[in-house]
């Protein structure tokens, strides 16, 4: 692909445009334009933006990051084909959904009542952009890897709907043949329900505790992959 048919791929008309967009582009354009191979493409909120991905899982070959901090699924869906697609990896893992419900947190917060028809709203949508990115991703030959939404360290209305999400999540894996990676289960606490004691103080974003964990339960899926004996 030679610079000028890559600048048509640069934006779509709903795309996200400012900071990132232009980092990404620029990023995107050293795989696209040198046809150079991508063995694993992080794409997600800010949960995959701070996984420091590279000391991890080098040894499985080229890695991306493509992380952006406070998107939700809708977002991501938007800038799917530039930011995954489009560079080709062999597989993708694909984590988002916690931003999903900030909008329920904001109304319980703000001392109004969050409905049914509140979650339930969130929730299909969640689906729904879930299932169309895990699509494409099949469509186009690229293998899927699903993560969960990660528990948060405060109880409030977001609780029943992460673990709500991920069952939907499961679901969805199940139904395609595809590996869900429970990062929940990994990294929520005793009471089953917040997270356990690995940010630094926000309640949300791991720190490296974490993201061993997270590390921990993808080395044997991605060992599977590319015939690697451990580590």
């Amino acid at each position: 692909m030679n610079i000028n048919d890559f600048k048509k791929l640069c934006y779509t008309e709903d795309a996200p445009k400012g900071d990132k967009r232009e980092i990404f582009n620029c990023r995107n354009s050293v795989f696209c334009v040198n046809d150079l191979p991508v063995d694993i493409l992080f794409i997600g909120d800010s949960i995959t933006e701070r996984f420091e991905i590279y000391p991890y899982f080098n040894k499985y070959g080229t890695v991306v990051n493509r992380g952006i901090g406070g998107e939700k699924t809708s977002e991501l869906k938007k800038r799917f084909n530039l930011d995954a697609i489009n560079l080709k990896p062999k597989v993708c893992v694909l984590a988002e959904g916690v931003n999903n419900t900030a909008d329920l947190w904001r109304k319980e917060h703000g001392g109004q009542k969050v409905s049914e028809q509140d979650v339930n709203a969130v929730l299909e949508n969640f689906k729904s952009d879930m299932s169309e990115m895990i699509d494409l991703l099949i469509s186009k030959n690229i293998i899927p890897v699903v993560g969960s939404v990660l528990p948060i360290g405060v109880k409030d209305c977001r609780n029943a709907v992460i673990i709500k999400e991920n069952q939907i999540l499961k679901e969805l894996c199940s139904e395609r043949g595809v590996v869900f990676v429970d990062y929940y289960s990994a990294l929520v606490s005793e009471d089953g329900i917040t997270l356990k004691d690995v940010t630094f103080g926000d309640d949300l974003h791991p720190h490296v505790l974490g993201y061993n964990l997270m590390a921990e339960l993808l080395y044997p899926v991605f060992d599977k992959i590319f015939n690697k004996n451990g580590r």
